[in-house]
């Protein structure tokens, strides 16, 4: 993980109905497990499901950036884009759709984004906006 990203770990309001509507809508099953690692979550493609180390606000956001990387369909056989360029859409819808319910996730998101498009050129970033702004609403 990019280490300019800082774990997430105030309380959230309402983190139990948050956490249910974003199982609810989740194209995959939603687990909670102890993850060996740095890695506070993941989407299995091959397994069809997500994976989140759990602790509040860390938890939703990142559930929001596994339930971006299945709903974007990263892993499948039509999945174009590389590593770097799924984690900075992954990150990103995560972001905005926290934004939109309330949740400041800028300390932790801005980092990982920064981390995972260093050798990215803007142009090239500007690409993925419509389809994280798409994902995102």
């Amino acid at each position: 993980m990019p280490s300019l990203a800082t774990e997430l770990s105030e309380q959230v309001e309402s983190f139990e109905d948050i956490k249910r509507i974003l199982e609810e809508i989740s194209p995959v099953p939603v687990y909670y497990e102890d993850i060996q690692g740095e890695a506070k979550g993941y989407f299995s493609f091959v397994e069809q499901k997500i994976v989140i180390k759990e602790s509040q606000l860390q938890t939703i956001k990142t559930m929001i950036h596994e339930i971006a990387h299945a709903t974007l369909g990263h892993g499948s056989k039509e999945d174009k884009f590389d590593r770097s360029s799924r984690e900075v859409q992954a990150e990103s819808v995560a972001y905005w759709v926290a934004q939109m319910i309330g949740l400041d996730t800028s300390e932790y998101s801005f980092g990982y984004i920064s981390g995972w498009s260093k050798d990215k050129e803007v142009s090239e970033l500007k690409e993925h906006l419509e389809l994280i702004k798409e994902t995102a609403d």
